[in-house]
Order: structure tokens, then C-alpha cells, then sequence
């Protein structure tokens, strides 16, 4: 794959990206789908296009890019938090814990896998395993305000 390529694929899928975060979904898509035509192995694009589909509720389509993203590079820490996103929106929350510690596994002091495996441990109602990952999100970044928030909720719930 020659450079042109590479730098079209990247400025199609930097424009399907801010497409996708102004709402313009089906020109997301397209632009999307065009980068990866160009460059197959686009992480960028294979996880905005997961990103795009669990939005608008199409679930298998978003574990499939995210697969795809990780048959590339498998140790993607924004892939397995992605993954770990949609099994929650499904309601599949065990699963989500197996994908968020995959990325736990590839970046233990990443602030956002500690406080998504904290956010789900209290969807399962397992409230000390939720606050043991908030109160280190929070040690990470202390001012991460959705482990603040939800860590006050959770000691709340332990009484």
C-alpha cells in the first residue's frame, strides 16, 4: 500500500469520525467505508465504525469491527474497551468484565478501563469490587468526575 493511500484512508476516516461525533451518521458511514476500502488495517475507522453501530443499536456490527481492529493489533486497549462497552449496552455484563480486563491486562494504569470495570461491577451489584476500580481510576486521575460521581453511589449502596 503506497503513502497516497495511507494519507487518504487517515483523512477519510479523521472526517468520518468528526461526522460521526456531529450526528451525520450515514455520511459517517461513508466516509468510513471508504477508508477502509483504501486501508483495510484502519484501526481508526474499524473502531469508529464499531462506535457508530453500537449507537445506533447494531451491536454484532460493533463487536465485529472491534474483532477486526483487534485480529490487527491485538493488544488495542480502545478495542477492548469498546468491546467492553457494548456488551454492557447489552446487558451481557460478565462479558464486558472479560473484555474490560483484557484491556486492564494491556494498560493497568489507564484511568477509563479502571472506571468502566468499576461501572459495571456496579450494574452486577458487586458494589466492593466497583469501588476497589473507582477508588484507583481515581488515583490515577483524580478528578475524574463519573468515578467521583459513581464512587459516591457505591458507597452509598455499601451503607
Amino acid at each position: 500500500m503506497d503513502d497516497l493511500s495511507l494519507k487518504a484512508a487517515a483523512a477519510h476516516s479523521e472526517r468520518g469520525r468528526d461526522l460521526a461525533e456531529e450526528g451525520s451518521l450515514e455520511e459517517a458511514l461513508t466516509e468510513l467505508n471508504e477508508a477502509l476500502e483504501l486501508d483495510p488495517r484502519n484501526i481508526r475507522a474499524l473502531l469508529s465504525l464499531a462506535e457508530v453501530h453500537m449507537n445506533i443499536e447494531e451491536y454484532e456490527k460493533a463487536l465485529k469491527y472491534c474483532q477486526d481492529a483487534l485480529m490487527y493489533q491485538y493488544d488495542n486497549v480502545d478495542s477492548w474497551m469498546l468491546m467492553g462497552n457494548i456488551y454492557d449496552e447489552m446487558g451481557k455484563h460478565d462479558k464486558a468484565v472479560e473484555q474490560l480486563n483484557f484491556a486492564y491486562q494491556f494498560d493497568p494504569e489507564n484511568a477509563e478501563v479502571l472506571y468502566l470495570l468499576g461501572y459495571v461491577h456496579a450494574e452486577k451489584e458487586d458494589f466492593a469490587g466497583a469501588k476497589d476500580f473507582l477508588e484507583k481510576a481515581l488515583q490515577v486521575k483524580p478528578d475524574h468526575e463519573d468515578a467521583l460521581r459513581d464512587l459516591e453511589t457505591v458507597n452509598e449502596m455499601l451503607g
